[in-house]
């Protein structure tokens, strides 16, 4: 007999069409990873599959050695039912993180945790010189990981978007490159793993969904301090793309058309009052000088009326942020994450209390500060590989 239905809801539910193997797999093994120890009767009831497809693919999974099977806790007359659960070295995935002058790297379990960590410096902001670092760091990560090189799946990339745009200059990186056929094929050939390509933002937000204080919350948005501004949106635990893969630029919607000049061609663009950068060009310093931080804690340290002087307005330009994304998303809670000194993003949180009403409420919107591990957005990419190989896709239907 099996144990009482626990009350679980998947991402997608199943389909017991024949050509659809690698779909429902997928949606089992997602639901194992992010709810299990189950029965296979939950997770027939939970996916709307068969339970002889359900007992089909659990045996396979069993086979590869992805998962445990135990029995469980004998309720009434009858054996206790089967409970299966992923096994954490089931598969790893490496998490690569570039900004502007270091790339970190990770290698994730199935469940976020670290199991190797690295930061190499990159010394020239150029493809080739990318290329060149995530190579070696991703090389120096298969010989330190020998024991677990059969189950290394994927390697998920982030760095600051948008990628391959006709306009190279709509960003203030070059990372644009990594993101065109070429670059990924090349990338996928030489690592010779699966490559999966997100803005930071995104990664930023994976990591939230992982290990992040979203207080259970399935559904949420982030707003992201990197090269410049972006947000990203989790819908039912998942990262929500968009048609080209770019959503989320918040940072170039215009706010004020006789603005100053953006790089990527308009004025006005809320990221250039309202990002890192935006602080480090009021303080004349360079925000690609990783000494740029230490002055800037320095000033807030010493509550520094230049600083303050560009507080006021940018905390302005931050409760607008949040009215956009509360009015476009109506998200559970906005996350503040970002690349940006800890000590700022809070000075900016505490400047632009009260919060702004959420639409149709009395009530403001919830923000809260995300997580500040310095490998929060490569375990976020590390995540976006996994959920190329686990989490169920609509494009896994496609005949």
């Amino acid at each position: 007999m099996d144990t009482i239905a626990k009350e679980v809801t998947p991402r997608m539910s199943g389909t017991n069409l024949i050509k659809a193997k690698d779909h429902n797999s997928a949606v089992v093994l997602d639901l194992i990873r992010t709810q299990g120890p189950l029965s296979r009767a939950d997770i027939a009831r939970s996916t709307s599959l068969s339970r002889q497809t359900v007992q089909n693919i659990v045996a396979k999974l069993d086979e590869l050695g992805m998962v445990d099977m135990r029995s469980g806790i004998a309720v009434g007359r009858g054996h206790p039912g089967v409970r299966v659960s992923m096994k954490r070295n089931a598969a790893h995935f490496f998490g690569v993180q570039v900004d502007r002058t270091w790339v970190n790297f990770v290698l994730t379990d199935v469940f976020g945790q670290i199991d190797w960590s690295l930061n190499l410096p990159l010394h020239e902001q150029n493809i080739e010189s990318i290329h060149r670092t995530i190579v070696q760091g991703i090389s120096i990560g298969k010989q330190a990981t020998k024991s677990l090189a059969l189950n290394i799946l994927g390697c998920g990339i982030a760095a600051a978007g948008p990628f391959d745009v006709d306009n190279n200059q709509y960003s203030p990186t070059s990372f644009s490159e990594l993101g065109t056929p070429d670059s990924l094929a090349y990338l996928k050939e030489v690592l010779a793993l699966p490559i999966a390509l997100s803005n930071d933002a995104n990664a930023a937000a994976m990591g939230e969904e992982l290990h992040g204080n979203h207080g259970g919350q399935t559904d949420f948005a982030t707003l992201h301090f990197g090269a410049g501004l972006g947000s990203a949106l989790i819908i039912d635990g998942t990262i929500y793309q968009g048609a080209y893969g770019n959503i989320g630029e918040i940072g170039h919607i215009q706010v004020d058309p006789a603005g100053s000049k953006c790089h990527c061609g308009r004025n006005g663009c809320l990221e250039q009052y309202l990002s890192y950068d935006a602080l480090c060009r009021e303080l004349t310093l360079s925000s690609d000088e990783p000494k740029s931080y230490d002055i800037i804690r320095t000033l807030i340290d010493s509550s520094s009326a230049e600083l303050m002087r560009w507080v006021a307005p940018a905390a302005l330009r931050l409760r607008q942020s949040l009215q956009i994304l509360d009015a476009l998303l109506s998200p559970a809670e906005i996350i503040i994450t970002g690349t940006a000194p800890d000590e700022l993003l809070q000075l900016l949180m505490e400047a632009a209390r009260p919060y702004p009403i959420r639409i149709g409420s009395n009530k403001e919107i919830i923000v809260l500060r995300g997580n500040t591990s310095e490998w929060s957005i490569a375990v976020g990419a590390a995540a976006l590989a996994l959920n190329t190989q686990f989490a169920p896709s609509m494009s896994r239907l496609m005949l």
